[in-house]
């Protein structure tokens, strides 16, 4: 008798009468009862079993409407407004038991049968809160469908198949596919941009994105008519508040991508489900930048809207789907909008955000978004010819960079910068830039693997970036550990910055300097990349041939010019032949000028 009540209080507008007798008459912790029947109708089981009840009975109601939605529109739109009704009192009145958004989830499959069978079989109150909340996650799921499904059939939807701008389902898939193709290789460098842009979320699309957030086993895009998108977006999935905002930002995506106006239906839809105007926005934006495969009118359109949406919330995916599509300009004034990358905000998008990995088991990931989105910072500033700018923005990134990533990034920092040149044949130009610390040692290993290897790198450009920074002692050295063919205004260069060297620094050269420094125990620098150690005279006489030859009858030090510099010469040039007695104090400009 008591759920006839209930049922009654919700058919006439009153569902709050039960959850005032769940608060007033089941809330008392301290009531006991020896009557059995007064102790179930005061416990909020029984409240419960009614309340999973009508979610069920709305379920039904609800499929009839949209089997029925195509022959009685009219009637199957008044059926799902009625639905909608019910599985919202029922929400609240789960609510009040217990059930909270906090532990919504993926459905499961729990008729009202087994519901029941479950009731009977355990009284823990785990069990309990467990079916309370498995229903009021499927009075969310049903009250979503419903509304939209009385949205369409109230807007003249609902037929068994929906015009689209494709030329049918099949048409369709195509073109989805094109897309996801189109942008998978943009962000492998394939789409017109030189080196790719960061991947972001992998290179998939918005759509995808939106898909994945929806349900861990994502519906089949796309749908053949709104009917369906309605049922296969809204009644199954997950139940959090973030999966039923991107389940809105999905079905708002289906009606532009089949063609309908953005200040039409989805305009309308956005109303009736109160998405705000930002996430419509995005949502607008979001189709605009997948649409790959039409004509440039929806990304023109795009290239207007991202820039005034753009704001330190906005995903910085929208910046790098601009620079994949080839819009450069537009996507530079968002960034320039979004403010410079920082790691604690990294993930705070709605529902094109980035992964959200703010936890400590997900640092890492969290770093990853971070690299991914300082990446993208300086590639938008390549593409519009900004050079300087980008090596400004490095520097920047790199300085509230974690310390212990701070050398990884600026490796992808640097090598962005260079490989970018490199594409355009400007590396020398870059190599003019004021590189220093961890972004210079980036770029020295980048122009180690590649000067010579890639197109755009000549092989000399290492020794060339360290006698532009007047540091002779560490070009000679990756001179003789390389050997590159060198043209002769560099051999040229090299030689003078070789006799111009001091005299203790012309006296003992380390070929391999850089890599002598990083060796353990090395603590002593002659010059700058130049580590020295104590040494005993046979391991003098051992290495006494140098660079530029002992056989040759000029020394290093007669200040005379010497002969030309070759560089397969020896590893080390330690006064000018084997360490003898009578090598000094000869007084012939050779050796040690006639001092030991």
């Amino acid at each position: 008798r008591l759920h006839s009540l209930f049922h009654a209080a919700v058919t006439h507008g009153a569902a709050q009468l039960v959850c005032h007798y769940v608060d007033e008459v089941c809330g008392r912790d301290d009531f006991s009862s020896p009557d059995g029947v007064e102790a179930y109708l005061r416990d909020g089981e029984m409240v419960a079993e009614w309340a999973v009840s009508a979610t069920r009975a709305a379920e039904r109601v609800l499929l009839d409407a949209s089997a029925n939605a195509s022959a009685t529109p009219q009637a199957a739109a008044d059926a799902a407004e009625a639905a909608a009704s019910a599985f919202e009192a029922t929400k609240d009145v789960l609510t009040a038991l217990g059930a909270s958004n906090e532990f919504a989830g993926e459905p499961v499959d729990m008729s009202g049968r087994d519901a029941h069978r479950n009731a009977n079989a355990s009284s823990s109150a785990n069990s309990f809160r467990t079916r309370l909340q498995h229903a009021r996650d499927d009075c969310v799921r049903g009250e979503s469908h419903a509304v939209a499904l009385a949205w369409l059939l109230r807007n003249q939807l609902g037929g068994v198949t929906t015009v689209d701008r494709h030329g049918g389902p099949a048409a369709w898939t195509g073109s989805v596919r094109t897309r996801r193709a189109a942008n998978s290789d943009a962000a492998r460098g394939d789409g017109g941009v030189s080196l790719g842009v960061p991947a972001m979320d992998g290179g998939a699309l918005f759509l995808d994105d939106l898909l994945t957030q929806v349900s861990t086993r994502p519906p089949p895009y796309p749908f053949k008519s709104a009917t369906e998108a309605a049922e296969r977006i809204f009644s199954a999935g997950s139940a959090t508040p973030n999966a039923l905002i991107a389940k809105r930002c999905l079905f708002v995506y289906y009606l532009l991508d089949a063609g309908a106006p953005v200040a039409g239906a989805p305009a309308s839809f956005a109303r009736v489900v109160k998405l705000s105007p930002k996430v419509f926005s995005q949502t607008v934006a979001a189709c605009y930048l997948d649409d790959w495969d039409k004509s440039d009118t929806s990304l023109d359109e795009a290239c207007v809207l991202v820039p005034k949406l753009a704001q330190k919330s906005l995903p910085a995916r929208f910046v790098a789907s601009l620079v994949a599509r080839g819009r450069p300009r537009a996507a530079l004034d968002a960034a320039r909008a979004r403010g410079p990358p920082e790691l604690q905000r990294v993930g705070d998008g709605e529902s094109f955000g980035d992964a959200h990995s703010t936890s400590d088991e997900h640092q890492s990931d969290a770093y990853l978004s971070f690299a991914e989105e300082c990446d993208l910072t300086v590639t938008v500033r390549l593409e519009c010819g900004l050079a300087t700018e980008a090596f400004l923005v490095a520097n920047h990134v790199l300085a509230s960079a974690p310390a212990a990533f701070a050398d990884e990034l600026a490796t992808r920092l640097a090598s962005r910068l260079a490989s970018h040149a490199a594409s355009r044949n400007a590396l020398a130009s870059i190599l003019e830039l004021p590189f220093s610390g961890s972004l210079e040692r980036g770029l020295l290993a980048w122009l180690r693997g590649n000067c010579g290897v890639a197109p755009g790198a000549p092989a000399h450009l290492t020794v060339s970036y360290f006698l532009q920074r007047g540091r002779a002692v560490e070009a000679a050295s990756e001179a003789s550990l390389k050997a590159p063919p060198l043209p002769s205004e560099v051999k040229q260069d090299l030689e003078q910055a070789l006799r111009a060297l001091p005299d203790p620094q012309r006296r003992l050269r380390l070929d391999g300097a850089a890599a002598a420094a990083a060796v353990a125990g090395e603590t002593r620098a002659l010059a700058v990349g130049v580590a020295t150690a104590t040494a005993a005279p046979n391991e003098l006489a051992q290495t006494a041939f140098g660079c530029f030859g002992a056989d040759s009858g000029v020394g290093v030090g007669s200040g005379s010019g010497g002969p030309s510099f070759d560089p397969a010469g020896g590893t080390l040039c330690v006064l000018d032949g084997p360490f003898q007695t009578s090598s000094l104090g000869n007084g012939n400009g050779n050796g040690c000028g006639g001092r030991p």
